[in-house]
């Protein structure tokens, strides 16, 4: 678009099976629904509406305003991606900025996410491998 910026990040996860036939999806979600809340967006059964990948994966996206606090507890046979989008959270005592990742293996722990920026977007992954 000539009048829109557009901020595209683009998400590589190798399936669970091989030979699979390649697909892409593409929808919009109501952003309120995201606003101050985790949304399942991606996931392995298409649960609530998100879009289908062929991996037991979780892809959970947020819209943080300010000085408000999400909690989200991990499981020890999980692996967990967070990616920060755009402006600047704190995830339990450690400040991530767009562009900044964090990764969680073999632990479990509750995660505190704060919003420090007017508005922060960010994505958290839950995969099995």
């Amino acid at each position: 678009s000539d009048d829109d910026i557009v901020h595209f990040l683009q998400i590589w996860i190798l399936t669970k099976e091989q030979n699979l036939n390649p697909r892409y999806d593409q929808k919009e979600f109501d952003r309120s629904l995201m606003h101050n809340n985790l949304l399942l967006i991606v996931s392995g059964t298409g649960e609530g509406g998100s879009l289908m990948i062929h991996q037991d994966a979780e892809i959970y996206q947020s819209i943080l305003d300010k000085d408000k606090v999400l909690n989200f507890e991990t499981c020890k046979d999980r692996k967990y991606w967070l990616q920060v989008a755009k402006g600047k959270i704190q995830v339990n005592s450690q400040v991530l900025s767009a562009g900044d990742g964090l990764s969680i293996e073999d632990e479990r722990v509750q995660l505190r996410v704060e919003g420090l920026d007017e508005k922060s977007n960010f994505l958290l992954f839950s995969l099995r491998e």
